[in-house]
């Protein structure tokens, strides 16, 4: 349970795509204390469609149509997070670069640095203020909000994002991100069909591509009458 409230959504200090800083404010809600695991992705969905495969690894290489059929068999138990859910709830109440500070703690997060460039069983780190795991590096997450290159600052309360777009928001960092991709207001996006980054960079000639792991976590919202 994520007790809701209001905060100061993105970071004027940050890349262009984080700003306006602006307040938001959010509803009460749910939300999954861990990513989504390969072992609860395969009981609902009969496969498992991972690369680093492990029943308590968070499940990847899905996308965000492939998210949808998991919620239409979830029975109401599971939507994605709107993108300022997931950053009031990995930000935990702080307004620090990290939910645990401003300078990185690995006993928090998977990181380039320490992770040995594979996801790991949900869980091992230390968990923020909400009591989420992993919300912060192992493996990328995908929020319902369509990408908007600067933020609109219109809807202050439960902001749905744009109406449309061409890519969806992702959030949190993974495995084989850079300290400062973890910070709790970085943003990036994939389009919907896709399952995994890939980006092509030349260092002296030679061509790398590199590939970010995307998975997700559930949120929930309460009933109406509660």
């Amino acid at each position: 349970f994520i007790k809701g409230g209001c905060f100061i959504m993105g970071n004027e200090n940050a890349q262009a795509d984080e700003k306006p800083e602006h307040e938001v404010c959010v509803d009460d809600f749910y939300m999954d204390k861990h990513e989504v695991t390969q072992a609860r992705w395969e009981a609902v969905m009969g496969y498992n469609p991972s690369k680093i495969i492990g029943a308590d690894l968070p499940v990847e290489q899905v996308n965000y149509f492939d998210i949808q059929k998991f919620i239409e068999k979830s029975d109401g138990k599971c939507r994605l997070p709107t993108e300022a859910e997931w950053e009031y709830a990995s930000r935990g109440g702080t307004v620090s670069k990290y939910y645990w500070g401003n300078i990185l703690d690995e006993s928090y997060a998977w990181y380039e640095g320490n992770s040995e460039k594979v996801s790991h069983s949900v869980g091992l780190k230390n968990p923020n203020q909400y009591g989420l795991y992993d919300i912060l590096g192992n493996i990328w997450e995908w929020t319902n909000d369509w990408y908007e290159p600067l933020y609109s600052v219109g809807d202050k309360n439960n902001p749905q994002g744009p109406s449309a777009g061409y890519n969806k928001v992702v959030r949190g960092g993974g495995f084989d991100s850079s300290a400062g991709a973890l910070r709790v207001t970085n943003r990036n996006w994939l389009h919907p069909k896709n399952r995994v980054f890939s980006k092509v960079t030349t260092y002296g000639g030679h061509v790398n591509e590199i590939f970010n792991y995307i998975g997700f976590r559930c949120a929930q919202s309460l009933p109406k009458d509660a």
